[in-house]
């Protein structure tokens, strides 16, 4: 199903960042300093891999430059190494693991190392944990891991769907994914532990794609629910509302996508890759303040 690809637009802003689609209440902050981007653009126009840019598109370099198809940069905490998703070491049928390296791409180190898939890294805000999603135990669920070296692999979902895209809040107490549980797509919050899974989408629609503003208040997302094609929504007041009111809250569409912020993510036009992320969701954009 769509949860177990890499089904995301967004432009992950790590450090002091944006307000609107994935941001804050404050005014809008200047665009974070570099980026990170999966595009087709190397040496073979095949391939994927991971580039960094300027904010204002100059800059641009190759940090990975494989013949694997890279994907789902995240930026730690202190900018300084990049997580991501590889089939670079092609293990039997289900090629995916989940690899760090420097921020300049250097020191490329394998997390994982097994014969299924690891997938959609996201870093915790202290630094300490990677989180992602894996179906080394069935479904695709949700795991977490020691940043350092992989060790401490510890199962946060269960069930008879699919759990994925996991993001965690700002202060690290939550993490927010999508699943399909419910029968269709939607997006939950849960503790850190994997406890108290809660609905805040509950929607018939396809929702996907989470992403928290830097103060924790709003959660973006994508969602089908108008016109049955993806765009980008925010629930507003979230950690103001109780959970018996998450069902009643009103959802904000964003419009106009050559600017989106919120939840600390933001899609801007400075590149054709940029553009065509909006119109094929595979290609994921991160960004950092360095």
């Amino acid at each position: 199903m769509r949860l177990q690809l890499p089904w995301i637009v967004s432009l992950a802003a790590a450090g002091a960042v944006l307000a609107g689609c994935n941001h804050t209440e404050a005014p809008l902050p200047p665009i974070p300093g570099h980026l990170a981007f999966v595009s087709n653009r190397g040496r073979t126009g095949v391939q994927y891999d991971i580039f960094e840019m300027n904010a204002d598109g100059t800059g641009l370099v190759n940090l990975t430059d494989s013949l694997a198809y890279d994907d789902w940069p995240t930026w730690s905490p202190d900018h300084s190494k990049i997580v991501f998703q590889s089939d670079r070491d092609v293990n039997a049928a289900q090629p995916l693991d989940i690899f760090v390296m420097n921020a300049d791409g250097t020191n490329v180190v394998q997390l994982t190392v097994d014969t299924t898939q690891e997938r959609q890294p996201a870093w915790s805000p202290d630094g300490a944990k990677i989180a992602f999603a894996s179906n080394r135990e069935g479904k695709l669920h949700i795991f977490t891991m020691n940043a350092a070296d992989g060790s401490g692999v510890t199962r946060l979902t269960t069930g008879l769907q699919t759990d994925a895209q996991p993001a965690w809040s700002p202060d690290g107490t939550k993490i927010a994914f999508a699943t399909n549980r419910d029968a269709n797509e939607e997006v939950y919050v849960m503790n850190a532990d994997g406890t108290s899974p809660v609905n805040l989408t509950n929607n018939a629609a396809s929702d996907a794609g989470p992403a928290w503003s830097p103060d924790g208040k709003k959660i973006a997302f994508m969602s089908t629910r108008i016109g049955g094609t993806e765009q980008i929504f925010v629930i507003p007041g979230f950690g103001r509302l109780t959970i018996d009111a998450v069902n009643q809250r009103d959802y904000t569409l964003l419009q106009g996508v050559v600017l989106v912020a919120a939840a600390g993510y933001v899609v801007v036009n400075l590149l054709v890759d940029v553009v065509y992320s909006l119109l094929n969701p595979r290609i994921r954009i991160a960004g950092a303040n360095r």
